[in-house]
């Protein structure tokens, strides 16, 4: 048990370091100091620091993908499973914002000699989910004509930018359930006045 809470201490710890710092600017030494714990703990966990790195990397998305259990249900309407996926991923970021800045930090921010992290691979399980989630609605005629994955891109970028919003701006809470309702409807909907 107690190596149980040794691993989690470090993975929290280096979580937390590389979300404010990036992947260079974190020692071993600041990491297991820290976590209070060892260098050969962290090495008997993750290898190194580049595999306690990429060990962050494949968590973060288990962690965002463990939330999407209605979103996956098919018994759903297809348009309640987008309103599921976008709060659960709000919920995933607002209760984890370390997990967020990583993530973000990560994906966008190519840190100096950072270890590689496949995020398409890592991505790739919630955009089929949500080409999947498309495709269903269009069968039931409340979305229109498309390509599924090519409809799923404005609904990912209206998510990742509110993300962004609320982690480094002065808005305050833009994941909430509101918002993630918001982001549907406009999704489903657009912005064009209705007399257009």
């Amino acid at each position: 048990m107690k190596r149980k809470g040794v691993r989690e201490r470090l993975f929290r710890t280096a979580l937390k370091a590389f979300a404010e710092h990036g992947y260079a600017e974190v020692s071993v030494d600041e990491i297991v100091s820290a976590a209070r714990t060892t260098k050969p703990m962290l090495y008997y966990y993750f290898g190194n620091k580049a595999g306690l790195y990429q060990a962050i990397g494949q968590e973060a998305f288990a962690t965002i993908r463990a939330a999407y259990g209605r979103a996956e249900d098919g018994s759903l309407d297809p348009i309640d499973r987008l309103r599921a996926y976008v709060r659960a991923d709000f919920a995933t970021m607002r209760d984890n914002p370390d997990l967020a800045r990583f993530i973000y930090r990560s994906a966008y921010g190519a840190p100096r000699d950072a270890p590689a992290i496949d995020y398409w691979q890592l991505f790739s399980p919630t955009f089929a989910l949500v080409t999947a989630i498309i495709q269903a609605a269009q069968e039931r005629g409340l979305i229109g004509p498309g390509a599924p994955p090519m409809l799923a891109l404005p609904l990912f970028g209206m998510v990742s930018i509110l993300t962004q919003v609320h982690l480094g701006g002065p808005l305050g809470n833009m994941l909430s359930d509101d918002n993630a309702d918001w982001i549907v409807d406009t999704y489903l909907t657009g912005v064009a006045p209705v007399n257009r």
